[in-house]
Formats: C-alpha cells, structure tokens, sequence
C-alpha cells in the first residue's frame, strides 16, 4: 500500500541530472540572477514579488528535472533522459543553492498564510534535495534508484500528444540510455543487498517497454525512413546496455551474498532526519511511535470488544479469558475467507463499480466520471515492493488515466500467496481498494 512520496520522487528525479553548460558559467548565472530577484523584492511588495519568484523557480525545476517534469505532464523536456553523473550533481546543488539564495530575500512576516505554505514547501524541497545528494547519498546503494524504464513508459503510454511527436522524444530519449547505464554503475559503491536485488527484478521489466511492440509501432508511424532506421539502432543499444547492466547486477547480487553487505537500514540519526524532510509532521519519528504505541493499546481494547460480539458466530467453544489471544483467533478464522490467487487482479477491477455506487448513493464526496481509474497488473519494472498502489496524473494532464496498479501473484510460491491472501482476506481487501481507489488516493490526487 505504499505511496511514492514526493522526496523520493525529488531524488529519483534529481539523482540523473545532467550538466549541459560549464559549472563556473552557473555559478556566475546564480549571482546574476539572484541579484534580480533582490531588486524585484525592493521595488515591489513581498506577495507580488514572491508570485513571479514562484512561477520562475517552477520553470527552472523543470529544467534541471525533465523527468519529473514529464511525469506532473509538462512536457516540453521529453527527449532528454539525463545522465546521473558527478557533473550532474553538481549543476543540481549550483540550483539548490540559487533558489535558496532568492529565498533569502523574502520577508515571510509579510506573507499570507497560502504564500507561507508555498515558500514552506518550496523551502523543505531544496533541504530535501541538498541533503540527499550529500548526506544520505542514496545514489551511491540503491542501484534500484537506477532505471529508464518509467519515463519511457510514460511517453509511450499516455495519449497526451500525437503519437509520431511522442515517439520522436522517445527516438531522443533512447540515445541517452548506454551513458545513464555506465554512469549508474560508476555509482554504485557499497550497496545493500535488498536493494540491488529489487534492481535486478525491476531493470529486467524495462523489455516490457522497450519492446519489440514499441518497435513495431516506429515502423507503422509517420516517421522518415531515416528516422525509423536511426530508432531501431537506438532501440537496440539501449536494450543491449540494460542487458549488460542486468548482468552487472547480476554479478553484483551474487558477491554480495557470498560476501555480505552493508544493511539497508539507515540508523535512527538519518531516519530522524529523513522523516523530518519527508513527513513534516510537526514530530520526530520517535514522537510519533510513542503516540502511534499508545494509541495501539486503545485500538487492542475496541478489538477485544468487537471480539466478544462475533466470537459466538463463528466458535462453538467458549472465548479464552486472554483477549488478545482471542482477537488473533478471530482473525485468524476471518482471514480464511479469501478469493483464489489467480483471481486477485480480477477481484479487484471487480469492487471498484461497487466503491464508485457506494461513495455515490451516500454523497460521501463527488466522483467525477470524466477522470478515469484504470486497474491494471503492476508493470514489471515497478513490481518488488508494493502489493498496490496509484499512479496519478500530473496537474498539468488535469485529462489523463490514474491507474489503480495492482501486482498479481503468480511469483510467490503456495506458502507465500496464501500468507498474502490471507492478510488481503474478503474484507481487509476492500479496505485496500478504499485506501488506494474509492474514496482512497484515486479521489484524493484527482482533488490535489
């Protein structure tokens, strides 16, 4: 049930940016520019000045982010797939610094409530950023983070421009992908092994799209002649360096195993510190785990409530005076009602009508039929650690799918599959198509 948060979209988006002019030449760009940003804060009011500095810090974010550009549905930077490399880095931390130096300016006293929350957000992303590059250095042991497959798929599969016009950024994009892989492996150092193991499993899905069915579709298309030669060479370097690269992680799983690796967990320091850029919830992560324990005691004592009432239905034998032990064996006995593995999927693209009529007859809020949901089998390059989750249109595709993606079952052994189908039973089923769907993340980003 796992949500990308927007840091990990900031780092997926960030770690691959590529210079595309001299290093001193931005700095001194920095300078320039953030004296402008000064005199516009003297010569206008606060709130005024700060509308302009926030229309043009988003359109430097998208520069120097064409990826996460393209997935909030700007769509200008298409072509590009940036490659994660030390230059790279650099021109991100040179942006970092250039915003939060225009910041500076700001007098937040004279802002409205609205214009704080934007500088507070606009404030924490630059942290965010900044911190992941040199402090947490996610780039250097996560080889997962590593993976062109999600960009092209969202060229490929979203309708949001003609096709000959999207598969020329994808005959751009393409170019690139033999430079990302071999910067990608200059990276990667001291990795841990879960992670490395979930990019193998998710680069070998990047063949689901560089297909031999996005071939065919170049070859069917508008395109010249020599621009469809010049795609299919393309297609097939870049199919040759995620081969190579799935090979190297191949090579790097099993010295890892043999070997031992670092432990992909991060410490209470960096966990504290992590939280804090992520969740922003006024807590430290110690806080709310003193909270979330002592509210659990409250939640034990409903269940044991609840346990007393149904225990009847269900036991001909009398309830065990421990109620905690009880609750475990009423759910226990709940949750051997489930649907068959190979129906999960199908089970869920079945609730959804039920959810949409549900949240419709009550007036609970209201569902617009123009955005579509659209259930589907998790792709394979996202596959290995959500069992579900959404992915929702950019704001500026305000007309494009959410897709409910769902992973079906069909790698787990017997053992593995009935433990999940048993957490996933009849109901806590429809509690995940709540959460996730109607009136869950589907409604929720459709309003955002």
């Amino acid at each position: 049930m796992k949500k990308t948060s927007l840091s990990i979209i900031v780092s997926l988006a960030f770690v691959g940016l590529a210079a595309c002019q001299n290093y001193g030449q931005q700095a001194s760009k920095v300078q320039s520019s953030s004296n402008e940003t000064q005199a516009m804060v003297k010569q206008g009011e606060q709130g005024v000045a700060f509308g302009q500095f926030s229309e043009q810090f988003i359109s430097e974010l998208w520069k120097v982010s064409p990826t996460w550009a393209l997935y909030s549905g700007f769509h200008k930077y298409d072509g590009q797939l940036l490659v994660p490399d030390e230059q790279s880095r650099k021109k991100t931390l040179a942006f970092v610094q250039a915003q939060q130096e225009k910041m500076s300016f700001f007098d937040v006293s004279a802002f409205t409530p609205n214009q704080l929350v934007d500088y507070r957000l606009m404030e924490n992303l630059l942290k965010s950023i900044e911190w992941e590059i040199k402090s947490f250095k996610s780039w250097q042991w996560d080889p997962s983070s590593y993976n062109v497959a999600g960009g092209f798929a969202q060229i490929i599969n979203e309708n949001f421009a003609p096709l000959d016009d999207r598969l020329l950024s994808v005959l751009s994009r393409l170019e690139g992908v033999p430079t990302y892989y071999k910067a990608a492996q200059q990276n990667i150092e001291n990795p841990t092994l879960e992670h490395t193991q979930l990019a193998l499993q998710q680069n070998q899905g990047v063949f689901s799209v560089l297909s031999d069915e996005l071939l065919a579709k170049a070859k069917a298309s508008n395109l010249t002649k020599a621009q469809k030669q010049l795609f299919e060479a393309r297609l097939n370097n870049a199919k040759d360096a995620v081969t190579a690269h799935i090979d190297y992680l191949t090579r790097l799983e099993a010295k890892l195993s043999k070997n031992g690796a670092r432990s992909f967990r991060i410490g209470e320091a960096q966990y504290e510190q992590k939280f804090a850029l992520d969740i922003q919830s006024g807590m430290s992560a110690k806080q709310l785990y003193e909270k979330a324990v002592a509210d659990k005691d409250q939640v034990q004592h409903e269940m044991a409530k609840i346990t007393a009432k149904l225990w009847s239905k269900y036991f001909d034998v009398k309830m065990p005076k421990d109620t905690r032990l009880a609750t475990r064996q009423l759910i226990d006995k709940l949750s051997s009602k489930h649907v068959a593995r190979e129906d999960f999927v199908k089970e869920v693209r079945g609730q959804i009508p039920a959810l949409v009529k549900f949240v419709n007859d009550k007036q609970l809020v209201t569902l617009d039929p123009k955005k579509p949901l659209v259930v589907r089998e998790t792709p394979e390059y996202m596959r290995g650690f959500a069992g579900a989750s959404i992915s929702a249109p950019g704001p500026y595709d305000k007309g494009g799918n959410t897709y409910y993606n769902v992973t079906p079952l069909d790698d787990m052994d017997a053992a593995s599959a009935e433990s999940y189908l048993r957490e996933y039973n009849h109901w806590i089923l429809q509690v995940l198509n709540i959460h996730e769907a109607i009136p869950g993340h589907y409604t929720q980003l459709v309003y955002s």
